[in-house]
């Protein structure tokens, strides 16, 4: 990659450094870092100018941050809220509100992310498409986008120039803090998803189960004997077993003995077709209705 990126500046110049970094910009993995401290280092050795280098960087830079957040544009808040609203919203558990509150802001600090953003890998490019999302208007989408590269792009072409041919040793100080920066951003990230698939998947799931648990109670119709009654409407094909045993549709089971755990199942059809099975912990206790608590 980085021969490559030598060639293309040797070869083009200006248009060379322009194109590199608008392509950076829309594929992030292309290091900057390694185009800027490169073209900072040729102008020092070719009839490049520094000055020119940047500009051409930093349009560069415009124009794919202007891409990306036409594609922002495009999606749109709406769109992507008819989106979750539909099976992709089911199988990835995202809600309408989601696109809302994230909208909301983006749209209260999202200036100072488009400035702030452009100083860090990845953030750098992919901070455009939320501003398009948002509806951020050109007018304030411009200025920032414009200072935050233009200083990004300056800092890296006049250390690359300072440096000479000792440029490499500074892309290479500048890929360990892009390695850092990403090392940091994954693990927000994997934090991110860890949380959402408690707050979203797991906690959804355990209290709909709790809920149901409330629901059945365990009857001791005599020393040894039990009956498992659940208090819901509209359910069919109710079956149970304990521990081991075979599923059967008779609600009543003997042979129970005093202070010993049994795992009572139970699994029925609801109203909408689904099927819900529910195991339950039970302590016998003879001459006693006892409510069963779930594992």
């Amino acid at each position: 990659m980085k021969d490559i990126i030598i060639n293309i500046i040797n070869k083009f110049g200006y248009s060379g450094i322009f194109a590199l970094i608008a392509i950076e910009n829309l594929f992030p993995p292309i290091p900057s870092e390694v185009i800027l401290t490169f073209a900072g280092f040729a102008t020092t050795i070719s009839n490049l100018n520094y000055i020119w280098a940047i500009v051409a960087a930093t349009a560069g830079s415009m124009l794919g941050a202007i891409v990306l957040y036409l594609i922002g544009r495009i999606l749109k808040a709406d769109r992507l809220e008819k989106l979750v609203e539909g099976k992709f919203g089911k199988i990835f558990r995202l809600k309408k509100t989601d696109i809302q509150k994230s909208n909301a802001w983006f749209t209260k600090h999202g200036e100072k992310a488009i400035f702030i953003g452009r100083f860090i890998p990845i953030i750098r490019s992919l901070v455009s498409i939320p501003a398009g999302i948002s509806g951020m208007r050109l007018i304030y989408f411009i200025p920032l986008t414009l200072a935050g590269t233009l200083i990004w792009n300056t800092a890296l072409v006049l250390l690359g120039r300072a440096a000479g041919t000792a440029w490499e040793k500074i892309a290479g100080y500048l890929d360990i803090y892009s390695l850092v920066a990403l090392v940091i951003i994954m693990i927000l990230l994997a934090i991110g998803v860890v949380v959402f698939v408690k707050l979203r998947i797991i906690n959804p799931r355990q209290k709909k189960n709790e809920a149901s648990q409330d629901e059945i109670k365990i009857n001791v119709t005599n020393h040894n004997s039990i009956e498992v009654t659940i208090e819901q409407a509209g359910i069919s094909g109710l079956e149970y077993k304990v521990d081991d045993g075979e599923w059967q549709e008779d609600s009543k089971f003997t042979d129970f003995a005093d202070g010993k755990n049994y795992i009572i199942y139970v699994k029925y059809m609801t109203t909408d077709g689904t099927q819900k099975n529910i195991s339950l912990k039970y302590l016998h206790m003879s001459n006693k209705e006892k409510k069963v608590d779930g594992n």
